[in-house]
């Protein structure tokens, strides 16, 4: 909070909204590529390609369960930058995954590590400012 104090108004509300739109990325910049994916990693059964998402918000609803607590245990600031840090491993993992179910593992992963930002960030929010 005291980190919050020393932005101005403007950078912090950029912070946030940078955190949160991490996840309508990595949802969105997935699907043009779903055919691809289909096709080099299920040719058999192309329609499971769209598992990938349903992982990634998998693991995104279970991180939200879990890093509230962890942020209120170790500090808002160690949980935001372990979750990013995972979400950064994990999507690059994604980039070399010879197989679909190795995809699902490492985009629910992605979901774990993206839940941080959103629910520290949400709590940041309600730490620095008020009312509606």
């Amino acid at each position: 909070m005291a980190a919050a104090a020393r932005l101005g108004r403007g950078e912090f509300v950029g912070i946030m909204v940078t955190l949160f739109a991490t996840i309508a990325l990595s949802i969105d910049a997935m699907l043009p590529a779903l055919p691809r994916i289909a096709a080099d990693l299920s040719p058999e059964h192309p329609n499971s390609a769209q598992m990938v998402v349903t992982a990634f918000v998998f693991g995104l609803g279970l991180g939200t369960l879990v890093m509230g607590p962890l942020s209120d245990a170790f500090g808002r600031k160690r949980v935001i930058l372990g979750g990013l840090m995972l979400y950064g491993v994990a999507a690059l993992a994604c980039a070399f995954a010879t197989s679909l179910e190795a995809l699902l593992l490492l985009r629910f992963v992605q979901g774990l590590g993206v839940a941080a930002p959103r629910v520290v960030g949400s709590a940041m929010m309600r730490d620095v400012f008020k009312g509606r």
